[in-house]
C-alpha cells in the first residue's frame, strides 16, 4: 500500500488490494488485511493466495470469487493455504467470462488471485489485438 495506515486505507475503500509475496510467508502467515476493517459493501481481492488477509475476510463475504476453482482446490488439499476458510467459492473467473455466473454486488464480495493463466491469456491477446493495429511484430 502507498498509505501510512493500511487501516485506515482499506476502511475509506470500496475496493481494496492485498498482496503479499507467497514467499515471505510460506512459513509463519501474518495477514496484514482485517475483516473489520471492510466496508459493508466492498470488494477486496487478494493477490498471491492468501498470505495477506484473514480467513473472516472470506468467510463473512457474500460473494467468494477464485480464478480457478480446480486449482483452488488441489492447493487448499495440499495443506498449507486456506486451512481457516471453510467457505466454498461460488464461481471462478472463467465462469464470469463465459457468463456463467453473474455477480450480485450485494454486501461484501471477497475474490482470491493464485496467479492462474487465464490472466496470461487476457493479457497476451490485447498485446497481440494492439501489435496488429500497429502492424508490429512478427505473425507465425
Amino acid at each position: 500500500f502507498f498509505c501510512s495506515s493500511r487501516r485506515r486505507h482499506t476502511r475509506s475503500s470500496l475496493v481494496s488490494w492485498a498482496r503479499r509475496c507467497v514467499q515471505e510467508t510460506a512459513d509463519k502467515k501474518t495477514p496484514f488485511i482485517k475483516a473489520n476493517w471492510l466496508k459493508e459493501r466492498s470488494l477486496l481481492i487478494s493477490q498471491d493466495y492468501d498470505a495477506a488477509i484473514e480467513a473472516d475476510c472470506i468467510m463473512k463475504a457474500n460473494e467468494f470469487i477464485v480464478d480457478d476453482k480446480e486449482q483452488y482446490t488441489f492447493t487448499k488439499n495440499s495443506g498449507h493455504y486456506f486451512n481457516e476458510i471453510s467457505l466454498k467459492p461460488n464461481a471462478d473467473m472463467g465462469e464470469i467470462m463465459a457468463k456463467k455466473y453473474e455477480i450480485k454486488h450485494s454486501g461484501q464480495t471477497a475474490a482470491i488471485l493464485q496467479g492462474i493463466a487465464t490472466h496470461d491469456i487476457v493479457t497476451a491477446s490485447l498485446i497481440y489485438k494492439k501489435a496488429l493495429l500497429k502492424k508490429i511484430g512478427k505473425t507465425p
